[in-house]
């Protein structure tokens, strides 16, 4: 109990920095007609210090290999101990640090088409690179020393197209449908469509709905830049079938746990229903319910 030396507690700190820039250049047409070119750039670092103790320093200093009885760690006041051999000690941390970049070139146009029963149909068009780059540091070590501390690095390459129709059908109902096709260079490419519909029932209530297909490509983070992939060899194992017999027990565990390689992306299917009710006799009176359905398939997240 090092509480006489170091307080009643300690804390550990996160530290996370982030900006970007997006300058956007516009062109407007005389048909209507607009088109857009956007660059994108964003940086984020994240920081994290948990303090710790130095197991080895603590087991050397209660074995006083090397010291004397006086400078060596007593464990039943540690107060007492020479304050160098408590600080060698207590100097320690897990310390960690993520550095992330983000760059995109977009370019899109929208405008009108053609005229429906209910309006005028629009259209939007574009493609879009983006480049996604990590590099992370993991130490448990003293603080500041960063030399034999686990690194890893990462990069990857996604190509986009995607487009857009609104329709107004007829004059109370419109359809809006999209479709966009991602390719990655890591895990593939894949296209997913999204379709919805307004009805405007009478003047102040509308009914709304939407169903749509979704796709999430794993992080560098958590797949091929992560910095604390590992196994980790339990003894024992803590978990065992009802019919199993108890000496399995003493069986050893390996847990592969932090980032996974050969992580493949999550998929979802994405569907909604909704009314809204603007009564025009109360005067800004805005009522709204939806409900909403997402369904996703091989879901990313921390195995139990």
């Amino acid at each position: 109990d090092y509480s006489s030396v170091l307080g009643p507690y300690t804390y550990a700190t996160s530290d996370l920095t982030v900006w970007d820039v997006t300058p956007t250049l516009t062109y407007r047409m005389d048909n209507g007609w607009r088109a857009q070119a956007q660059l994108g750039y964003g940086w984020s670092n994240t920081t994290v210090h948990a303090p710790g103790i130095n197991s080895a320093a603590e087991a050397a200093a209660l074995r006083g290999a090397g010291l004397t009885t006086a400078n060596a760690l007593n464990p039943y006041n540690p107060a007492a101990s020479d304050p160098l051999v408590v600080f060698n000690i207590a100097n320690f941390e897990n310390y960690a640090r993520s550095e992330q970049e983000l760059r995109t070139v977009r370019v899109s146009g929208d405008g009108p088409l053609f005229d429906l029963s209910g309006g005028q149909a629009r259209l939007a068009v574009g493609a879009q690179y983006q480049e996604q780059k990590i590099e992370a540091l993991s130490a448990n070590a003293p603080r500041g020393v960063e030399f034999g501390a686990a690194r890893a690095s990462a990069s990857r390459g996604a190509t986009s197209v995607f487009a857009q129709l609104i329709m107004p059908v007829i004059d109370p109902v419109d359809v809006d449908v999209s479709v966009r096709h991602d390719n990655y260079d890591d895990v593939g490419g894949t296209t997913n469509f999204k379709i919805g519909a307004n009805w405007e029932v009478v003047d102040g209530l509308r009914i709304r709905g939407n169903y749509g297909t979704a796709f999430n490509a794993p992080s560098l983070a958590d797949s091929t830049g992560a910095v604390d992939t590992r196994a980790n060899i339990v003894a024992t194992t803590p978990n065992i079938r009802v019919d199993d017999p108890a000496g399995d027990r003493n069986r050893p565990t390996i847990q592969l746990a932090g980032g996974n390689p050969d992580l493949q992306p999550q998929t979802a299917d994405t569907w909604s229903f909704g009314i809204d009710f603007t009564p025009a006799a109360i005067e800004g009176l805005e009522l709204s319910a939806t409900y909403w359905s997402v369904t996703i398939e091989d879901s990313i997240g921390i195995v139990p």
